[in-house]
């Protein structure tokens, strides 16, 4: 069995024309800006990356530094399910700007509503004559506009008019820029000769591509899902096996009943693809991402070597298994690939996660270590070349 675990991040697909999470971000920005087809959608995208950018800048974070897409999306879709959020029971008033996520909702019909049955009631208390119509349109004013709040929305019934949008936008921002995914050949040549797992945290489909360019048969695991619910490959399969922890681009339907399809990046009428965002997001009981994620941490109790590309170790879950272990480990070889690796809080916070690996080398032409950890200070493209020159 494998003695290898790859895990790729954003910066293994960037030299294939995608961009990385950040920059993702204005690139989906700029293309709701040049259409007016989703009015709605540009008020809510801006608004939450406005708020965004005034959070991190309370922290201290420079207010020009580029915001994550996954906290953009991650937000929206939070903001989609007010009436799942246990802090929605102490808000008293949402801003307008987020009521657009919910449809029709008008506070102002609901306090008109109140107010004219509090006025029939007091009227009637004081003797007055008044209709059954009289009575009861101000009650039935203010319980339609309680209908239509964000406290008593229905998530699978909820108006996505706003939300899914973006998916399109995110699908034809992920297409390829660059027809060039051959660097990648080295990493899945080697991968599916010694049965590696290669864990990947981005939804694109840049591995799959090379896989099939380099005609090497590969596997999700997902073959068994919807009838087993397991994440599994048969022992005779012989091609890359790949973990895709956040989700897929092409994972259609249900977190139970999964199709591959993919919209083109166009309004196809198809449910939005499973992916997982944001932090809290990321860890969710529904569908297969528990057990895929189990999946990763048993592949990584039988390696002795990790390599690392383009990954930004801003993931907790997987960076508390990453951490794990290394803990029960003396001897191992991890190789980081990573151009931001010459900033210095990126090789501090290296240094803690493999703590007990004594040995670091940052490297551009040393020869590769047999134990301990080392750091590439390069982009994917060059440094999977460079790993694999042998």
């Amino acid at each position: 069995m494998t003695d290898t675990v790859v895990l790729l991040g954003a910066g293994a697909s960037a030299d294939a024309g995608i961009p990385l999470s950040r920059a993702l971000t204005e690139t989906i920005w700029n293309r709701i800006d040049a259409t007016d087809q989703h009015r709605d959608l540009k008020v809510i995208f801006g608004y939450v990356l406005g708020a965004l950018i005034f959070k991190k800048s309370k922290a201290g974070s420079s207010p020009f530094e580029q915001i994550d897409i996954e906290e953009v999306l991650d937000a929206i879709e939070q903001l989609i399910s007010l009436d799942r959020q246990v802090l929605s029971a102490f808000v008293h008033s949402w801003d307008p700007a987020i009521l657009r996520l919910h449809g029709d909702y008008d506070p102002h019909k609901f306090q008109e509503g109140l107010a004219q049955a509090i006025s029939a009631g007091v009227r009637r208390g004081l003797g007055e004559r008044l209709s059954s119509f009289e009575i009861t349109s101000g009650l039935q004013q203010a319980a339609n506009a309680i209908r239509s709040s964000p406290l008593s929305s229905n998530p699978e019934s909820m108006n996505w008019r706003v939300y899914q949008p973006i998916f399109g936008y995110l699908e034809s921002s992920l297409e390829f820029l660059d027809e060039d995914v051959d660097y990648l050949r080295p990493l899945i040549v080697k991968g599916s000769e010694d049965a590696w797992v290669i864990a990947t945290l981005n939804f694109d489909l840049t591995l799959e591509i090379a896989c099939r360019r380099a005609s090497i048969p590969y596997s999700n695991g997902l073959e068994n899902w919807n009838k087993r619910k397991t994440v599994s490959w048969p022992r005779s399969f012989k091609g890359q096996r790949i973990l895709k922890l956040h989700g897929s681009l092409d994972w259609r339907g249900s977190s139970e009943e999964i199709e591959f399809a993919l919209s083109n990046g166009k309004e196809s009428g198809l449910p939005p693809p499973l992916i997982r965002f944001g932090g809290g997001n990321k860890l969710t009981a529904r569908g297969p991402f528990l057990p895929i994620l189990s999946v990763f941490e048993r592949s990584l109790k039988r390696a002795k070597n990790l390599i690392v590309v383009g990954y930004s170790f801003r993931d907790e879950h997987v960076n508390a298994l990453l951490y794990r272990w290394a803990q029960g480990r003396k001897k191992a070889m991890v190789r980081i690939i990573d151009p931001e690796a010459k900033h210095h809080k990126f090789e501090e916070f290296v240094r803690a996660l493999f703590q007990n690996f004594t040995q670091l080398t940052i490297r551009t032409q040393q020869p590769p270590l047999r134990e301990g950890y080392e750091i590439i200070a390069k982009r994917a493209k060059e440094g999977i070349a460079e790993v694999f020159q042998n």
